[in-house]
């Protein structure tokens, strides 16, 4: 008995072309994860048409082990997905109810800074320690805007009415 026949094939050394193969069913499978878990994406694809796909498949993948067959069975199982997810409802028919996000706009970005900047770890101390006026770090209590806020908190079961 060889040795190598003990070996399993993952451990021998690869040939350029079984490595080639081997990258190109690899980039084959991620581009399909890709675009079928994508709806939109996935509807653009089909919309486009086969054509348009393997021109641009070919595109992409050239230095790869691909041909314009393997491109054709690609979309093929774009299509089979549609049918599969959405049965016999048109591309146009599902796209136009999908609501694409816009990107922010400047004012969206401010108030979104405004909202960070308000939820500084300072108010939310004391937010927290309104509730439980009684657990009020010193720092808290002797400052003006954190006592007021205590002294007006209800105090919890078992504790005095008043920090002071």
């Amino acid at each position: 008995m060889s040795i190598t026949t003990l070996i399993p094939r993952a451990f021998k050394y690869l040939t350029a072309d079984e490595k080639k193969r081997r990258e190109t069913k690899i980039m084959i499978r991620e581009i399909m994860m890709t675009i079928t878990h994508d709806t939109v994406l996935l509807g653009e694809v089909i919309a486009r048409g086969p054509v348009e796909w393997r021109n641009k498949f070919l595109t992409e993948m050239r230095g790869m082990s691909v041909d314009s067959h393997i491109a054709d069975l690609v979309y093929v199982g774009f299509c089979k997905s549609w049918k599969a997810q959405f049965g016999d409802i048109s591309v146009p028919e599902v796209l136009s109810k999908i609501e694409v996000r816009t990107p922010l706009t400047e004012a969206g970005i401010d108030a979104a800074w405004e909202h960070d900047a308000s939820s500084s770890s300072w108010d939310a101390r004391r937010r927290f320690y309104r509730d439980y006026p009684s657990k009020l770090p010193i720092e808290i209590r002797t400052s003006g805007g954190g006592a007021a806020a205590a002294d007006t908190a209800p105090a919890p079961s078992g504790t005095s009415k008043g920090v002071h």
